[in-house]
């Protein structure tokens, strides 16, 4: 069976019918602090809001058995007209001040703000993220479940190359400024941008692992 990863205390109210009940409610949950309301339906929850203030990253990850290494406080917020399991209507806002993600940038802390809209199948999201290392900022963000196709811009900005020597096998100094278009389809990731962090115009194209560059 699953097991409980975190202490769950939650008082409330339920009102109305069995058809239509209004639920209401506080507590403590994922280490942190929560308060809720939504009306559930038979097969259906509408009107959901729910607040998240300072929970446990680790621990939510670990709750929705998804394979990332995240830690750090979370505040999420939930909207939604409408959930059931083939529509939904509404946002997920995420905010981060201090996360570390150890097996990706080490000890290295970051501040991470995100949004996500669901529409049924589809998703729109922005993401946002900042360290002293560098920035990085997703945006016009979309992804198609069912086609399993996604796409997004990015912008990344890093402040000073030799902190990715080890990573990069070569010795770089300086920023390093670069911008394009992600996509990934059908399992393949495509990546085309530029950058004139090298004197010049330096576009990229990555495609079926094979990369293009073209100095201008």
């Amino acid at each position: 069976g699953q097991h409980v990863l975190h202490p769950i205390n939650l008082k409330g109210t339920m009102t109305g019918k069995l058809s239509k009940l209004l639920i209401k409610g506080e507590g403590e949950v994922f280490y942190g602090e929560t308060n809720y309301s939504f009306i559930k339906k038979s097969t259906s929850v509408e009107e959901l809001e729910v607040l998240l203030n300072d929970i446990s990253s680790n621990h939510l990850v670990k709750f929705l058995k998804y394979d990332l290494e995240l830690k750090g406080d979370m505040d999420v917020i939930l909207n939604f007209e409408h959930f059931s399991s083939f529509r939904k209507k509404g946002k997920a806002t995420i905010s981060m001040k201090k996360a570390t993600m150890p097996k990706v940038s080490g000890e290295v802390e970051f501040s991470l703000d995100g949004t996500i809209g669901y529409r049924d199948l589809l998703r729109d999201f922005f993401v946002d993220i900042d360290s002293d290392i560098g920035k990085l900022r997703v945006a016009n963000g979309y992804y198609n479940k069912s086609a399993g196709l996604m796409k997004a811009e990015y912008g990344l900005r890093i402040n000073d190359l030799s902190d990715f020597e080890k990573f990069l096998g070569h010795e770089y100094k300086g920023t390093f400024d670069t911008a394009g278009n992600v996509k990934y389809e059908t399992e393949k990731l495509s990546l085309i941008g530029d950058t004139n962090s090298y004197g010049g115009l330096l576009e990229y194209n990555y495609k079926n692992n094979y990369l293009e560059i073209e100095f201008n």
